[in-house]
């Protein structure tokens, strides 16, 4: 019954300015499952959105969706088809690497924790449904030099993304757990003859969320993962050592997970005692996110000379891309959800991009103004004979 209401609530936002994310997904809606519900849209549809689901790392889960019907046989679907087989090799190579890196770092006497890529590939129905273009490790801060010279000498090929701590900054989400409380818990699996070390489901379901969000909840496929750890949780989940404890940590949980079920007909494997409500505004900006492939802060306008950016052109462009969405600026200073404007959380994030520009720009003016110097000096350090 509620993923009833929740297709004729994603059927009826079809008609706003987000119906490429609608779209995204419908194409989505339990693809992370062994067998999940047959596909609704056309051939014609997913040929709309492939750009969004290929530049997303959805493919696979598109293919896994349409694989068998009809529209398999399309252009389009044989396009997926072929993003599920190499992300089916990608993962079984990244299955041989993870063992060695951390083979490496343990005979150094770094213990790492992986999270993320891996981790989260284990929650689907098959290898291949789930990219990730490189290894994520933690380790303890004061370890993480020593293990960057590890990974450079014993396995300089592997594409290493070795975090501090957890990956997240610590003083802006302080309530989820530290690196040592993590790894105190955390269970080993059998890989390859390893015992790697993963989160326990706590942890892993809160930084999967924190994640999600600090990152604009642009890519659909890290809201798949959410979707994939709900319907996987064990018995005696301790909600509690999840949430942390904190009201603040809890409207991000239960908003993230509550999009999850709504977005993608996530079920989850026992009650949550959880908020129901989504901020409206949180629903639309997610739906925006996944209708446009573009993602903020593009490199070609990063490093111009400052005076560039007074140009009409440049600065409307900059106008335009610095706009935040509200999931950022929320996030930017750890900012509870809930159902009050985001207007005031986007101009303050405009205001701190502002005052670092300002910065950056007197540094280029002063760099440019000669200095003063004596008669008879030079700029060379040396004296002329």
């Amino acid at each position: 019954m509620a993923f009833a209401r929740s297709a004729f609530a994603l059927t009826r936002e079809r008609r706003s300015g987000s119906q490429r994310g609608v779209l995204v997904a419908a194409a989505l809606v339990g693809s992370w499952r062994a067998k999940p519900p047959p596909p609704t849209l056309t051939a014609a549809e997913l040929e709309e959105i492939s750009p969004l689901l290929l530049t997303a790392g959805c493919g696979a889960l598109a293919w896994w969706r349409i694989r068998g019907s009809p529209v398999a046989e399309s252009s389009i679907g044989k396009r997926l088809r072929d993003a599920y087989r190499l992300h089916t090799l990608q993962a079984a190579v990244h299955e041989l690497e993870l063992p060695q890196v951390v083979k490496a770092l343990e005979a150094a006497g770094i213990e790492a924790l992986t999270i993320k890529g891996w981790t989260a590939a284990r929650l689907y129905a098959a290898n291949g449904l789930r990219p990730y273009g490189d290894l994520d490790l933690c380790v303890a801060p004061s370890q993480h030099r020593a293990a960057r010279a590890v990974v450079a000498d014993s396995v300089p090929a592997v594409d290493v993304d070795l975090h501090q701590g957890l990956g997240i900054n610590q003083r802006v989400v302080a309530e989820l757990a530290s690196f040592e409380e993590a790894l105190a818990r955390a269970p080993r699996l059998p890989l390859d003859g390893v015992e790697v070390s993963v989160l326990a489901p706590e942890d892993q379901l809160a930084l999967l969320c924190v994640h999600f969000l600090r990152h604009g909840a642009w890519r659909p496929l890290w809201l798949c993962d959410i979707a994939a750890a709900l319907e996987r949780l064990p018995d005696g989940f301790d909600w509690d050592r999840c949430l942390g404890g904190s009201r603040r940590l809890e409207t991000w949980v239960s908003s993230t997970v509550r999009l999850a079920e709504q977005l993608l007909g996530a079920s989850p494997s026992q009650p949550l005692p959880l908020q129901d409500r989504v901020p409206r505004w949180l629903r639309q900006a997610v739906l925006r996110q996944w209708s446009s492939p573009r993602v903020y802060y593009p490199g070609d306008l990063i490093g111009l000379p400052a005076m560039t950016y007074f140009r009409p052109s440049i600065a409307a462009r900059m106008m335009r891309e610095h706009w935040v969405d509200p999931i950022t600026a929320t996030m930017f200073p750890g900012a509870s959800f809930n159902s009050l404007p985001r207007l005031p959380f986007r101009l303050r994030f405009v205001a701190w991009k502002a005052a670092r520009f300002a910065r950056r720009y007197w540094r280029d003016i002063r760099s440019q103004v000669p200095t003063s110097r004596a008669p008879g000096r030079t700029s060379s350090p040396y004296r002329r004979g």
